[in-house]
């Protein structure tokens, strides 16, 4: 993502916003929800302001100052936001702990100068009359008015959010706020369409293969954990025919679009597979496990897609190893490189030592700094937004590249 809002000339009564949502990849699932492709007027006046907070659903935004005086916006890119959480942490001891919430709700102001102190990269822009800002997934945001304006401002799914959604899903879960739509059904509903281009499905395709992945792994997990009863959800929402909404997930508020649990001792509770043992005390014997697909309809919708642009369900698999295989040597690179940094700080450590009081036994030194090092690689992997697999993958990679600086450094 970048790493600063993006102010960019519109000219006056330009109706871009909606023009931006319109061509995203999104359907009737959230045509009608305010601040998703319906946009949002907002009047601004002397230091009104919106506390630090990311995107719902980690969506692209996209704001148009019609007139007024300038709004000062800041911005931490999403690959400060561990750094951002920590300091967070530091700056509001407990609070966190306590209202976990605070991360992705409007209630957080701290000052951009105290973020500075404790490590964190914060950018900022200045907003005029005339022009547009946009901000990018999983990028924290907060602003502040200099005078009376009028701001338009809308949350659009370009075909590339779908690569933030899964980390946008987990956010929410742990978070436990109220998703605005569900993300599965959105998928769904998109991958459905009468026809799709090939920018689209570059980036639908593969999230789609992701959450069936997801499915099959969450479904495995349940049986082997000995969930044996089942019900198929044959309405169009909802888990009966009187439902006019996708119920939630009594824990964490998530829609149970594909998956839910329930059981008979507590009729109208239902949780997701993530929270199954928040759902009673009979155990998973006396569960009963919802779908409203099998695994072979969902890989059916799949290669259904996917032969609209002349692909195969192989083509994506074999596309989704490339790119698991390309990330992990991006990954053992870093990892490499952060590697030889350690040894050398430790080499100039040592000489100093040395020279002052003798030398030292070194036998454990590198293998202590290199495994931090590749934890901190690992951790980085994830903050990037590289997938779980490919995180993984890095991490024999790594430790392949660590046992060879041992060798070397003995």
């Amino acid at each position: 993502a970048a790493a600063a809002p993006a102010a960019v000339d519109g000219g006056p009564g330009s109706a871009a916003p909606a023009a931006v949502a319109a061509s995203s990849s999104s359907s009737s699932t959230i045509n009608s929800v305010q601040g998703l492709i319906v946009p949002r007027m907002t009047i601004g006046c002397m230091f009104s302001s919106t506390c630090w907070a990311v995107t719902d659903h980690l969506l692209y935004g996209v704001s148009y100052m019609h007139l007024g005086e300038p709004r000062k916006w800041y911005a931490v890119p999403a690959d400060q936001g561990r750094k951002y959480e920590a300091a967070i942490r530091t700056l509001l001891p407990g609070q966190l702990d306590a209202q976990p919430e605070l991360l992705d709700q409007l209630g957080t102001m701290v000052h951009p100068r105290s973020l500075k102190k404790e490590g964190v990269t914060v950018y900022s822009t200045l907003q005029e009359a005339g022009t547009f800002v946009v901000t990018f997934p999983s990028t924290y945001i907060a602003s502040f008015n200099t005078g009376f304006n009028v701001v338009e401002s809308v949350c659009t799914a370009p075909p590339d959010w779908w690569e933030w959604s899964e980390i946008a899903a987990a956010r929410l879960r742990a978070t436990r706020r109220v998703p605005l739509f569900s993300q599965d059904r959105l998928l769904l509903e998109s991958a459905a369409a009468e026809s799709l281009s090939g920018p689209v499905t570059d980036h639908l395709l593969p999230a789609l293969l992701k959450m069936i992945r997801r499915e099959e792994v969450l479904r495995l997990q349940l049986w082997s954990a000995g969930v044996h009863k089942s019900r198929a959800i044959n309405f169009p929402k909802g888990m009966t025919s009187t439902d006019t909404q996708d119920a939630e997930c009594a824990t964490c508020r998530a829609p149970l679009h594909t998956l839910a649990l329930e059981c008979d001792c507590c009729p109208g509770r239902y949780v997701c597979p993530h929270h199954a043992a928040a759902l009673c005390e009979c155990g998973p014997r006396e569960w009963r496990l919802l779908f409203r697909f099998t695994l072979s309809q969902l890989w059916d919708k799949l290669a259904a897609a996917a032969a609209k642009v002349g692909r195969t369900v192989a083509d994506l698999e074999a596309a989704e190893e490339s790119t698991r295989a390309a990330a992990a040597e991006v990954n053992v690179r870093k990892a490499i490189a952060i590697v030889h940094a350690a040894v050398e700080a430790r080499d100039i450590q040592d000489d100093t030592a040395a020279a002052a009081a003798g030398e030292e036994d070194r036998s454990q030194t590198p293998l202590l700094a290199i495994q931090a090092s590749s934890e901190d690689v690992a951790a980085a992997a994830v903050s990037e937004g590289q997938p779980a697999a490919a995180a993984a993958t890095t991490a024999a990679a790594v430790a392949d590249a660590e046992q060879q600086m041992v060798d070397q450094t003995a």
